[in-house]
């Protein structure tokens, strides 16, 4: 098992690069997950997001 050092948006958890790809977005109740891979260390892994209601607009 790879140990996560890092806790960051758009930062591979294992080795700290910024030199992700993401993959495909599912949407779940009020989030999101992406998938990801790290194009220095190879590990793939999952981002998560809470969506929050922003506003709305009439065309």
């Amino acid at each position: 098992m790879i140990e996560q050092k890092y806790n960051e948006q758009a930062k591979c958890p294992a080795c700290g690069s910024e030199n992700v790809e993401y993959g495909s977005i599912e949407f779940n109740g009020e989030g999101a997950t992406y998938e990801v891979s790290c194009e220095d260390c190879n590990i793939n892994f999952m981002e998560w997001y809470d969506l929050v209601f922003a506003g709305n607009e009439i065309d």
